[in-house]
């Protein structure tokens, strides 16, 4: 009988995971099923350019079953974890049980209770978040933005991962 290997993230660390696995899958007699939130994932180094406009979303997401270089041997599919102690969680396949389970879950933006940063400061950690961002600093840079936004400030913490340069054709202007 194979040993279950459950992967649970197809992020980076998933991902390199799934393929170091699928190398040594027939020697060691392993099955091995990779779990994750979304049918792709995400290569998150280029958010910025995504929030910049210099990429659009399909650039940075690309489905998981092409993704590993073990595509034969890795058996993906969409699902959420739930309570792992107790279950391993319930996914497009059911109820999933595992010999050895490996948490490569990644990370959210972490407010420290202060959920009113929320709107002021929103997190870059996935495509729904890059998009949205997108869109604001879109809507603001046209002048189209909600009041919320009507200050019309922007402020970027870090050059980002890739030092992308943020292409500004129109200057904002502060309501002040």
């Amino acid at each position: 009988m194979a040993t279950r290997v459950l992967i649970l993230g197809g992020g980076f660390a998933g991902l390199e995971a799934a393929r170091h696995l699928s190398r040594c899958r027939e020697s060691h007699h392993l099955s091995i099923q990779l779990v994750n939130r979304h049918r792709w994932s995400l290569f998150s180094p280029l958010l910025p350019d995504l929030v910049s406009g210099r990429i659009n979303p399909h650039h940075i997401a690309y489905p998981l079953h092409h993704s590993a270089e073990a595509r034969d041997t890795v058996h993906p599919c969409r699902g959420e974890v739930h309570r792992p102690r107790e279950e391993v969680g319930v996914t497009t396949e059911g109820r999933l049980q595992a010999d050895f389970i490996l948490l490569c879950l990644g990370c959210e933006t972490n407010y420290h209770g202060h959920d009113e940063f929320v709107h002021g400061a929103p997190g870059l950690k996935s495509l729904v978040e890059g998009v949205e961002l997108r869109m604001r600093v879109k809507a603001l840079m046209d002048g189209k933005a909600g009041e919320e936004d009507k200050a019309g400030h922007i402020v970027v913490c870090g050059a980002g991962y890739t030092g992308s340069r943020w292409p500004v054709t129109r200057r904002c202007t502060s309501a002040t």
